[in-house]
């Protein structure tokens, strides 16, 4: 059997025909993918559609099983299609035929396909969602550049229409080359060019190793797990060393042991408002040196309420209007690391983000009237992040991110450094890609924003291409960056139930001093954590991962003060029931490598 290496593995190699020679398919070879693929092609009669552009190439079929997952070829001459389905909007079909126009393979274009584009090697990569065992599926074009060009770009204009549901026409034209530059691996460095930092290339979790990658899948853990009577929000302080869990109207804090599970050395139950209501926190933030939870509940639009963890009890009523009507979605310090005497903290509601200031005299703490800084048409905000210098970064239920000066309404600079008021606008506007931002962070100096996405995370540099601006102090426009995804390799999809089964938690980088090395979420019950250094080099595979006892709801490293070193700090997980944390340890080599080392190879090696 002739095999190849998965297509990115060989952009070292000097010649790509080298390792793409066309070769009839051996007799082990299947003839066409296993699975209900071509079986459900056959629901979308070509009468029935319309095609929108073709190319030919190789096909080639990953099978993804631990212990080959390398790319096999199945078909040598084969024309792949892209078809809009004639009636239904935003419906596009991706085929793959034989000479004779007869379907290999065909599927829906859709977000979780796991589309990739390489374009050096002159080809694409996808998931086969139509297959229960999810095999990765590869063409090679071999066509004139201009028909791989224009079919390349009709295909992820669908991806990108398919994922958006809004016409890539209407797109802004200064948007459209953020859009296609998100192709997940168009830029992927080859691995063993990167030279190694063992200070951070070599930490992983604690038991990490090819043995304990089962070979049969575990089910995943159902999302009832995360059960309504547990834990559903998590922080973390490094100035009183503690951690503190919500569960319903109760906060239980836990003291940082010498093991893996935290001890709870409080509860702080039944929480009220001044009123005498149950407070039930849906947002939390910590504030005033961490001596104070500020919490918000949707029940009660408008307000937050402070709960002193010193008497565990909830002594005030903040309110952003008089008429306290804004219903509030998202809490964040003033600035990353603020100081503990930073009264001021930034609110967002879906329409407005403006300051609040707890040291203004009677119950409304908003530094001026949010009406003043509430959008006429509403953005649908969801989360919120800042900067060490107070700069701030907005989410939002469509996708959208947007870059401002600093909270609108609070004292700020302009470029020469005088005082003023920061305005209501945005620098800058990042348009989304179809998936709400569930949460937010932001690297200290600003230069990376990292979103989630319940199906991948979004890497932003905020630089502009000349000069020391960024995004949060000059308007971007047409200068906006390649935004960078990081997904789940399909293997590991699986692992949670398939890529529609992924869900990711808010991701958060290390604190500390220096530069951000590592960035971590999780999905069900498995821990996740990139290597940011070599994600920034190119390198987007490059993460670990560990199943941990049950549902994750969420987790963060373990915080440290800007002062101290945080690069290998542990991860502090909650779980329904727990508080705990997962440690890591410096390997002899990067636990990258060990977990690639079967999938990286060249046809040379057999």
């Amino acid at each position: 059997v002739i095999i190849f290496s998965r297509p990115f593995a060989l952009r070292s190699c000097c010649s790509f025909a080298h390792h793409f020679d066309i070769m009839q398919p051996s007799s082990s070879s299947p003839s066409k993918p296993e699975g209900p693929s071509c079986a459900a092609a056959a629901s979308h009669p070509v009468a029935s559609r319309r095609e929108l552009a073709t190319a030919h190439g190789i096909f080639f079929k990953c099978r993804n099983r631990e212990t080959d997952r390398r790319f096999y070829p199945v078909a040598n001459d084969v024309l792949v299609a892209v078809y809009q389905i004639p009636g239904e909007d935003f419906h596009f079909r991706l085929s793959v035929e034989d000479r004779n126009r007869i379907e290999i393979a065909s599927q829906d274009v859709e977000p979780e396909m796991g589309l990739e584009f390489y374009p050096d090697l002159h080809s694409i990569v996808w998931i086969d969602l139509e297959d229960a065992q999810l095999p990765q599926l590869s063409v090679v074009f071999r066509c004139e550049a201009e028909v791989e060009t224009r079919f390349t770009q009709t295909l992820h204009r669908c991806h990108v229409e398919t994922s958006t549901r809004f016409s890539f026409d209407r797109i802004a034209t200064e948007d459209k080359d953020y859009y296609l530059g998100i192709s997940r691996s168009a830029e992927a460095a080859n691995p063993e060019e990167i030279q190694c930092d063992p200070e951070v290339d070599f930490l992983a979790f604690g038991d990490l190793s090819l043995e304990d990658l089962p070979a049969v899948y575990p089910d995943p853990v159902p999302e009832a797990s995360a059960s309504s009577s547990g834990y559903s929000l998590l922080v973390d302080s490094a100035r009183v060393g503690r951690s503190f869990a919500v569960r319903e109207a109760c906060v239980d804090v836990y003291r940082r042991g010498s093991g893996e599970q935290c001890e709870k050395v409080a509860t702080l139950g039944a929480l009220k408002t001044p009123s005498g209501a149950e407070l039930l926190p849906n947002k939390v933030m910590l504030h005033e040196g961490d001596r104070t939870l500020v919490t918000v509940d949707p029940k009660h639009p408008g307000s937050v309420y402070p709960v002193d963890l010193e008497r565990g009890t909830v002594v005030e009523e903040w309110k952003s209007h008089k008429d306290a009507t804004y219903r509030l979605v998202g809490l964040n310090p003033a600035a990353k690391y603020a100081d503990p005497a930073q009264a001021t903290f930034a609110v967002v509601g879906p329409n407005v983000v403006f300051g609040m200031d707890p040291r203004l005299s009677g119950p409304v703490k908003a530094v001026d009237d949010p009406s003043k800084y509430a959008y006429s048409k509403n953005p649908n905000f969801s989360c919120c992040a800042t900067t060490t210098s107070g700069e701030l970064v907005v989410g939002s239920e469509t996708g959208e991110i947007r870059l401002y000066s600093g909270i609108p309404g609070l004292q700020g600079h302009n470029p020469s450094g005088a005082a003023r008021t920061n305005p209501k606008a945005a620098k800058t506007s990042l348009p989304g890609f179809g998936f709400g931002i569930r949460g937010l962070d932001v690297t200290a100096d600003g230069q990376w924003v990292l979103a989630t996405c319940p199906k991948f995370l979004l890497l932003i540099n905020t630089k502009m291409p000349k000069g020391q601006d960024t995004g949060f102090s000059k308007r971007m426009g047409a200068d906006k960056p390649r935004p960078v995804k990081l997904e789940l390799r399909p293997e590991d999809a699986m692992r949670v139930g398939g890529p529609r089964r992924v869900d990711f938690t808010r991701a958060t980088f290390n604190t500390g001093r220096g530069e951000e090395v590592w960035l971590v979420t999780s999905t069900g019950e498995y821990l996740v954590a990139w290597n940011f250094r070599r994600v920034k080099a190119g390198v987007l595979d490059d993460y670990v991962m560990k199943r941990t006892p049950t549902y994750v709801v969420s987790g963060q490293f373990l915080s440290v003060g800007p002062d101290q070193e945080g690069q290998d700090a542990p991860v502090v997980l909650a779980h329904a029931d727990s508080v705990r944390l997962e440690k890591r340890q410096r390997l002899e080599r990067s636990p990258f490598k060990l977990r690639s080392a079967s999938r990286y190879v060249t046809a040379d090696d057999d």
